[in-house]
């Protein structure tokens, strides 16, 4: 199968991971951490492409009759061919979509005060 030739690929700017602006020909450009990745992978692989963004400007969501937005959404309903940018694999989004090896793992950890004792009113048994 030949590599397409021209990809739609799904982003949502992000300030440092993908910013999107207008170079001298009022085209898109995209910059940021993934904007240089994509412009690596487009340059190797010989494509062209095509931003796209989902209007309501979510990454995934998934409602409560099974249907995705955002950018998962974009992909499960053929509007991108690929979408970019700060996405988790997590077991409920690949019965969805398909992932590529991650390249990229953020540790995020919260933190918070042990509590305290329970008064006996909040305890039921």
């Amino acid at each position: 199968m030949k590599f397409p030739s021209n990809l739609t690929v799904a982003v949502i700017a992000l300030t440092y991971d993908i910013e999107i602006n207008l170079d001298m020909n009022g085209e898109p450009k995209i910059s940021g951490v993934e904007g240089r990745l994509l412009d690596i992978i487009s340059s190797a692989l010989g494509f062209r492409y095509n931003l796209v963004s989902p209007v309501e400007k979510e990454f995934r969501l998934l409602s409560l009759d099974g249907n995705w937005s955002g950018l998962i959404g974009m992909v499960q309903r053929k509007e991108a061919d690929i979408a970019l940018g700060l996405l988790s694999v997590t077991e409920e989004r690949t019965k969805a979509v398909d992932f590529t090896t991650p390249y990229s793992v953020d540790k995020t950890v919260f933190i918070a005060e042990m509590p305290g004792s329970v008064s006996s009113m909040f305890v039921s048994f």
